[in-house]
């Protein structure tokens, strides 16, 4: 050993003021640790609406009223003609709203809107009509294009199914 190390280990560098060890912090002061009052789930949605608070004939979505810190006022205007309408903050005192008016519910920049259901399943079967009628033409676009070189031309094979992995249980 160095006497350069002997010297640093007979005369330790004293210890700098500053945060105590984790063990000292407690019980400096004659603190006694409090526990947490209040506690929120790790799983916490702030989007959550309870089903049984929603009106049966009615459907609820948040919708957004910003985009890019700005008030997208022709989204709005969209989804009026949709038949979306502002959900009243009186309805659901549970919910805290950031509408500074107290008078919708706001969360996180998005409006909680409701429309009657019938519309929404609607909606729902339109979309999944585009979507079947994209897949088909996709499909059939599919088969008629030629891969390969001019010698060896054959259309594209497609095939449709789903496969899922369930682990075994150990």
């Amino acid at each position: 050993m160095s006497e350069v190390q002997e010297l640093m280990e007979e005369h330790p560098e004293p210890r700098r003021p500053g945060r105590p060890p984790n063990a000292a912090r407690g019980t400096q002061r004659g603190a006694v640790r409090q526990e947490r009052l209040r506690r929120r789930p790790v799983n916490f949605d702030k989007f959550y609406v309870d089903p049984t608070k929603i009106p049966s004939h009615m459907s609820y979505e948040f919708k957004r009223q910003f985009y890019l810190g700005k008030e997208d006022r022709r989204h709005q205007i969209d989804q009026e003609m949709n038949h979306w309408k502002p959900v009243p903050a009186d309805r659901h005192p549970e919910i805290a709203t950031e509408d500074p008016e107290g008078r919708i519910v706001m969360v996180g920049g998005q409006i909680l809107m409701e429309r009657p259901s019938y519309l929404t399943e609607e909606a729902r079967q339109e979309d999944a009509d585009v979507a079947r009628a994209q897949r088909k033409e996709q499909m059939e676009r599919l088969k008629q294009e030629k891969y390969g070189s001019s010698f060896d031309r054959v259309g594209a094979k497609t095939n449709r199914t789903y496969e899922q992995y369930i682990p075994d249980d150990e």
